[in-house]
């Protein structure tokens, strides 16, 4: 049997049975009435935060650093150490609490962002009040923990400047004691040699000459050593006690830069074990970022889906199933 459709006779026939359509949207809403019951809606509170970026900080890509920093603070936001200090001030607050893992409250919050500025902090549960409280509790935690993170990154920014000025002061101590011990062992190895009666050569007192000089750059009491120099007629071991003299000083002067030197490098470890704990106490995030509580006028519990909204969008599927069925008509009269 054959069946030939025709749009304006099944629009004068649906308007004839309006009850149909009005009966399934009937029912549609109240089977998503039941659903509401059956299985209740979470509540969902927000609050607002304000984030800044300080772009004093010279990098090659700023905007590739910033949006780093942004995501940085994005996984700082729900990393372990704010969920559990959110988790101990929740546990404190209300007994509620108590049962609850991190894994639980991880789910139940969620962070949304498009760029510096305005931060949506949302928190969803079953219950309104622990809900409002979980956000509140939540955004005291990330404000606290986060400005206490840049402070720490602003004090590695100033313990770099002092590690680099330690390792420039080593740096140049030990060029010092370098040039020292090459000195001494040049005036060690001239001591060591054979002495006689013969002058000097030329060369050989401007060489001894000039330790002496260097010598009295680092240290002036050799300065008076210059001037009692032996004439250049002297015999060679006429110096002896000269050089010798100059070896003194020298070696007082290793001495102390040697201790200078360790000094530094201690100093240097030092620094480097307060920049380590900086850094750890700064979880990665830069001094240049700035965060501020917003209003608290929508920290409101509110549910995600209404029993009213699951009425329409039940009634909805319920018209739309009928209709489904009445234009599946035509296929089922030619099967007959």
């Amino acid at each position: 049997m054959s069946y030939n459709w025709n749009l304006r006779a099944d629009i004068l026939e649906i308007s004839h049975r309006w009850t149909l359509p009005f009966f399934a949207f009937l029912i549609g809403s109240l089977i998503g009435i039941g659903v509401s019951f059956l299985l209740p809606s979470p509540y969902r509170a927000e609050s607002d935060l304000y984030i800044a970026y300080n772009a004093d900080g010279v990098y090659r890509n700023p905007d590739d650093y910033k949006n780093w920093q942004l995501g940085e603070l994005e996984a700082f936001t729900s990393s372990e150490h704010i969920l559990n200090e959110t988790l101990d001030r929740l546990k404190a607050e209300d007994s509620y609490w108590e049962d609850t893992t991190t894994e639980e409250l991880r789910r139940k919050l969620h962070t949304y962002w498009r760029n510096a500025g305005k931060w949506r902090l949302v928190a969803e549960n079953k219950d309104p009040g622990h809900t409002t409280q979980l956000v509140r509790v939540w955004r005291e935690v990330i404000i606290d923990e986060v400005t206490g993170a840049t402070t720490q990154a602003a004090v590695m920014l100033e313990l770099d400047n002092q590690i680099q000025s330690v390792t420039n002061s080593k740096v140049a101590v030990d060029m010092q004691l370098t040039q020292l011990a090459q000195m001494k062992a040049a005036l060690d190895t001239w001591v060591g040699g054979e002495k006689g009666q013969q002058p000097l050569d030329i060369l050989e007192r401007w060489h001894l000459q000039t330790i002496a000089t260097n010598i009295a750059t680092y240290n002036p009491v050799a300065l008076p050593l210059l001037e009692k120099i032996p004439p250049p007629e002297a015999p060679a071991r006429d110096y002896l006690p000269w050089v010798e003299r100059l070896i003194v000083v020298m070696q007082g002067d290793l001495e102390i830069i040697q201790e200078q030197s360790a000094t530094l490098t201690n100093q240097h470890d030092a620094l480097t074990l307060d920049w380590e704990e900086a850094s750890d106490a700064s979880h990665g995030l830069t001094a240049f970022l700035i965060v501020e509580p917003l209003s608290e006028s929508n920290l409101i519990a509110k549910p995600v889906r209404r029993t009213s909204q699951l009425a329409l969008v039940g009634g909805l599927l319920g018209v739309l199933i009928w209709g489904l069925f009445w234009l599946g008509r035509p296929v089922r009269e030619s099967r007959k």
